[in-house]
């Protein structure tokens, strides 16, 4: 899985022995278990969230819980990295390769299918 750091400050923590760093707005690849026990992704008991929240150091308090978990709201998770568009096979595959069309009524280049 992919996860996406939108705190704007760095992450750092350590899951089953390697080392994790999660730069602002970078994609980095983990495993689902890694995910689970640095930022609580798939838990749904809140106490074991904020566990996690004190652990990363977000929170010490409960005055923090609201901030804490705010900046955890701001961590992205995406299941699967986005994949080139493929096709499927009911789907035709084109014979002949696009053309460049180009009109007088805009400079810009249009692709069309024959």
């Amino acid at each position: 899985m992919i996860v996406i750091n939108k705190t704007g400050k760095l992450i750092r923590d350590r899951f089953n022995g390697t080392d994790f760093e999660f730069l602002p707005n970078e994609k980095v690849n983990i495993s689902p278990d890694a995910a689970r026990h640095i930022f609580g992704y798939g838990i749904s008991d809140q106490k074991e969230i904020d566990r996690i929240l004190m652990r990363q150091g977000w929170m010490r308090n409960s005055d923090e819980i609201e901030s804490a978990r705010a900046r955890l709201a701001r961590i992205c998770f995406m299941q699967d990295p986005p994949q080139e568009r493929q096709f499927v096979e009911d789907e035709p595959i084109p014979e002949t390769a696009p053309e460049t069309v180009v009109t007088e009524s805009s400079p810009k280049k249009v692709t069309a299918r024959k």
